[in-house]
This record gives C-alpha cells, structure tokens and sequence, in this order.
C-alpha cells in the first residue's frame, strides 16, 4: 500500500511539473510570435485568451487531482459560437503564424494545436 501511494504521489507530481513544463513552452512560443511579429489587436486578444483558457484549465485538473472541484454555476447560455468564416480566417491566422514561425517553433505550435484538438475528442 505505501509502494502504491508513493508511486501515485510522484506520478502526480510529474504530471504537475509537465503540465507546468508546457505551459512554460507555450507562454515562450507566445512571446517570442509577439516579439517577431506585430500583432493585430484580435491576435493579441486571442493570444491572451489562450493563455488564461490554458491557466484556467490547468487549474481545473489540480482541482480535480486534489478532489476540490466544485459546480459552482450552471448556465445554458452558449457564451460564444463561432462561425464558418471565422473558423476559416483563424485557421489561416494559424498556419500563417506557424509558417513565419523559425522550426523550434513550429513544432511547438504544431503540439499545442494538436493537443488542443484532442482535448475537445
């Protein structure tokens, strides 16, 4: 019982140091796109929207890990739906990013986008 618990303890811990890991990456890979291109005021926007939606995840699972998550509202209002067009010119907003991107960068990007497609599957 005390191998179990300490596994799990250091399998916990390693996940928290990846996930900081990659946060730490992904704040990088922002701030260096921010630093090698001016941005338009939507991109920044949306940059800083996917750093606090990623923060706020990232939150969530140490919640959930420490069995402290809460329902603290419910709300059936759908708070944003995107549209086909919009979908298409932050696809292209994307793929132009990570082609002006140097290689590092954009393997990174690469793995940010497709770990985000796998959350939502």
């Amino acid at each position: 019982m005390k191998d179990y618990l300490v596994k799990g303890f250091a399998t916990q811990e390693k996940l928290k140091l990846d996930q900081l890991e990659s946060l730490k990456k992904t704040v990088a890979l922002l701030a260096n796109v921010v630093h090698n291109k001016e941005l338009t005021a939507g991109e920044a926007t949306g940059l800083i929207q996917v750093v606090t939606d990623y923060a706020y995840a990232l939150d969530i699972l140490d919640r959930y890990d420490h069995r402290e998550i809460r329902i603290e509202s419910v709300s059936e209002k759908q708070l944003f739906v995107i549209t086909y067009d919009e979908a298409i010119n932050a696809l292209v907003t994307l793929i132009l990013m990570i082609a002006e991107s140097n290689p590092a960068e954009k393997d990174m990007m690469v793995k940010v986008v497709v770990s985000l497609i796998n959350q939502n599957n």
